[in-house]
């Protein structure tokens, strides 16, 4: 891991790091995989004081990675290629941010449209509460569509 030290903000890439973004630009695989296996956990932690969801978060860091792979030759070492890893993040994770919280549910605005009694699955299709072995599953499971969603949409134009 010696080989991960970043350099200092503001100055010059330290042997370490410049040997590492070496290998990241030659397109050395297990270099980037000790750059992500130790950064990952903190791009995380960040991310999710952005989003809403573990899983949003998740997907925040992956862009990151690839923003960082796609990225690494223009690079130009003006701060640690750590800080610029979590820069990469906080830009992506407050633009999906600000997306998400947008982003309004269909299930919510037919709840507005259609009064404070709907629901998006009829509750006559699930076991009640008081069922001795699966309270609240599945009364029948669901079916599977004979059609694709296009073609069922297709011939009710028709």
């Amino acid at each position: 891991m010696s080989a991960l030290r970043p350099a200092r903000d503001g100055g010059e890439p330290d042997g370490s790091e410049r040997r590492l973004l070496d290998q990241l630009r030659s397109g050395d695989e297990r270099a980037f995989d000790r750059l992500v296996s130790l950064h990952s956990p903190g791009l995380l932690r960040v991310a999710r004081t952005f989003v809403s969801t573990q899983a949003v978060a998740e997907e925040v860091v992956q862009e990151t990675w690839l923003g960082v792979l796609r990225g690494i030759d223009r690079f130009e070492g003006r701060s640690s290629l750590r800080t610029w890893i979590y820069r990469i993040l906080t830009n992506r994770a407050r633009t999906r941010g600000v997306v998400e919280h947008r982003t309004v549910p269909f299930a919510t605005l037919a709840a507005r449209e259609l009064g404070e009694g709907f629901t998006a699955v009829d509750p006559e299709r699930f076991l009640p509460a008081d069922h001795d072995r699966w309270p609240h599953h599945w009364a029948a499971p669901p079916r599977r569509w004979d059609t694709s969603p296009e073609a069922a949409l297709s011939h009710a134009e028709t």
